[in-house]
């Protein structure tokens, strides 16, 4: 999996201005209004947030740093599109959820790791839904056609979730999104993410 900085085309010492100029660049080739790689303007838009903040590239880099960063294919969530299906189904097509239906399984996602990796202390980027301002008008949603004059979008934002060592397999921790919250975000869609630890045969 590309880094931020591979995604962007640059050197991880560059700096803000040189930032800026790799984003506008690709952000102008993959627009959804000129590409429909809709997830690689997703990617670069996350590539870009976390390096032009300092304290989000400090923490991107420690992870980068540390090789203790999980692939996202360790993550699985417990709401499949059949269970959204369902649910519409058992709401008579609303779009309303009902108090415990929701969450079913007891959590959002779950996470497997090795024994190992449990015990040296690992992180996962876990892809939550949140409004996010738009980054092309900024909220103004004047003449924007990438939010819809909403301004704002609504899009997966990679909320990076630290693996407590102590848990056992199968055991469940919440981690408070209103905590993670970000000037960017107008808010997440969620105020708990539950995460399911899940312990693999190394």
């Amino acid at each position: 999996m590309k880094s931020y900085y591979d995604l962007l085309n640059i050197g991880e010492n560059a700096d803000k201005k040189t930032i800026k100029r790799a984003f506008y660049k690709l952000a102008k080739k993959f627009h959804p209004d000129l590409s429909n790689n809709t997830s690689m303007f997703i990617n670069i838009l996350n590539a870009y947030e976390t390096l032009i903040d300092d304290e989000k590239r400090h923490d991107y880099n420690s992870m980068l740093q540390s090789g203790r960063v999980l692939p996202k294919n360790r993550v699985s969530f417990a709401l499949s599109l059949k269970d959204i299906v369902d649910l519409r189904y058992f709401n008579r097509g609303k779009t309303r959820w009902y108090p415990g239906y929701y969450n079913p399984k007891g959590y959002d996602v779950c996470v497997s790791l090795t024994q190992k990796e449990l015990k040296t202390g690992s992180v996962v980027n876990i892809d939550v839904p949140a409004h996010v301002i738009c980054p092309l008008c900024m909220g103004d949603r004047v003449h924007c056609t990438l939010c819809s004059y909403k301004g704002y979008v609504l899009r997966a934002v990679p909320v990076p979730v630290y693996i407590p060592k102590s848990l056992e397999d199968g055991e469940i921790f919440s981690v408070q999104l209103r905590k993670k919250k970000q000037k960017e975000y107008a808010f997440f869609r969620m105020k708990t993410l539950n995460v399911k630890i899940r312990i693999m045969r190394e």
